[in-house]
């Protein structure tokens, strides 16, 4: 996933942000990547082989010297647009993060980073600048998005408020990527503070699982660090697929519904907690079959089974 940290005004510091994610990335495993603000200009000029300037505790970093580029000859003359998703499909698979620090303000260079460049936008609120103007230059980021050819699918956005704001026009654009059980509030409150850490290791986690834990962030925020290495990712992933396959099963097959109802209810418990030690034992030693059946589902069990493969 690649990750754009953006901040209106220099305060507050959305590179010290970036390093400190990458670093806390890296301690579990991750390849990460880190394009930093000096290294954006070389990087621009020729995306399509990238030069790693430093290796900092696992991070690869690409830095340079500031200069001037002029993005639009780029676009026009040099593709640029093209070697940016070229980029994406070969290079940016080698890791599993990578992280760009965008210029303050509105650039031409923040418009890329902010539009065809990320997955991703953690946009930071700080001094100097309020959270209208934020999410303002956040959704007119998205609808450039939309106007370009290559498909890109929609941004996500994570607001990093000061402890204790709120602000219901950045929150609003969390919603693609909150479940529907997590108060906004909550999940925002909790990266707030995480954020003016030491080493971000929410943020860095709710990258990790690419934004695909926002109970856990709120509701189990030991469970979601945890969860974060690497191979633990891998085991999560896997188990996952086993129980949706075993969901999927349950649509076409005859069971011994008592057990089924039993079986649903461990892996409710479990996804709710992110308890895998518990859900790979239920896949383990469960004893529901698979036979071909007669009669309807119970609608009580089709409704659980659906409500899970939705969280799945």
């Amino acid at each position: 996933m690649i990750t754009t940290f953006y901040a209106r005004r220099e305060h507050p510091p959305s590179a010290e942000l970036a390093r400190r994610t990458a670093a806390a990335l890296a301690s579990w495993g991750h390849r990460v990547l880190c394009v930093e603000r000096s290294g954006l200009p070389g990087f621009l000029t020729d995306p399509s082989t990238p030069v790693i300037t430093a290796r900092d505790n696992g991070v690869e970093v690409i830095h340079g010297e500031p200069e001037r580029i002029d993005l639009e000859t780029l676009y026009t003359d040099r593709r640029l647009g093209d070697a940016l998703e070229a980029w994406r499909d070969g290079h940016a698979r080698q890791y599993d993060a990578v992280l760009i620090d965008c210029p303050h303000g509105t650039s031409d260079t923040a418009a890329v980073c902010l539009a065809q460049l990320p997955d991703t936008v953690v946009a930071l609120l700080g001094d100097g600048s309020t959270d209208a103007e934020l999410a303002d230059i956040l959704r007119r980021a998205d609808a450039a998005r939309d106007r370009m050819s290559y498909g890109l699918p929609q941004l996500t956005f994570v607001p990093i408020l000061p402890p204790g704001a709120t602000s219901p026009a950045l929150t609003a654009l969390a919603d693609n990527w909150l479940s529907r059980e997590v108060s906004p509030a909550a999940a925002l409150t909790a990266l707030a503070f995480d954020a003016r850490q030491h080493q971000p290791r929410l943020l860095a986690a709710l990258l990790a699982r690419e934004l695909d834990a926002s109970r856990l962030l709120v509701q189990n925020p030991r469970l979601l660090v945890a969860g974060a290495r690497k191979a633990e990712l891998r085991r999560e992933r896997a188990l996952r697929a086993r129980i949706r396959d075993l969901l999927t099963n349950l649509t076409h097959s005859a069971q011994d519904w008592d057990a089924v109802r039993v079986l649903l209810g461990t892996l409710e418990t479990g996804l709710r907690l992110g308890d895998w030690d518990t859900l790979e034992r239920a896949l383990t030693t469960s004893t529901v079959t698979h036979t071909r059946h007669t009669g309807p589902i119970p609608a009580e069990v089709a409704a659980r089974t659906v409500t899970l493969l939705d969280h799945l």
